[in-house]
C-alpha cells in the first residue's frame, strides 16, 4: 500500500524521479518472488473452489484482494515507468541547464 500511495504522487523534479525510481526498483525486485509465490496460492484456492470446499468468505476475499492489489500495483508501476520515459528529455534538459549554471 505504501508503494501504491507513493506512485500516485506527481513527479515534478529530480528528487521525485529518484524516489519514484527507488520504489519502482523495490517493486521489480519483489516481482518475480511474489509472482512465484502467488501463483500456487491462487491455484490452490481455485482447486478448493472447484471441488466446493468451504472456505471462509473473509479468507477467499483476502486472497482475491491480494491478487487484485498486486496486479494493480504492477500496472501502476508500468504506468509510472512510461510516464518517466516520456518526461526523461525534459528532466535531462533541466539537469544539463542546472549543471551549466552551477559550473559558471
Amino acid at each position: 500500500e505504501q508503494h501504491t500511495r507513493y506512485l500516485k504522487r506527481d513527479i515534478n523534479d529530480l528528487d521525485d524521479v529518484r524516489n519514484a525510481m527507488n520504489y519502482l526498483s523495490a517493486i521489480r525486485e519483489k516481482e518475480t518472488m511474489l509472482d512465484w509465490e502467488f501463483g500456487p496460492v491462487e491455484e490452490k484456492y481455485a482447486l478448493l473452489q472447484r471441488y466446493r470446499v468451504d472456505i471462509p468468505k473473509e479468507e477467499s476475499d483476502a486472497v482475491t484482494d491480494l491478487m487484485f492489489s498486486w496486479k494493480k500495483l504492477k500496472k501502476d508501476a508500468n504506468s509510472i515507468t512510461e510516464s518517466l520515459g516520456s518526461q526523461q528529455a525534459a528532466f535531462k534538459k533541466g539537469l544539463i541547464r542546472n549543471v551549466r549554471m552551477f559550473v559558471v
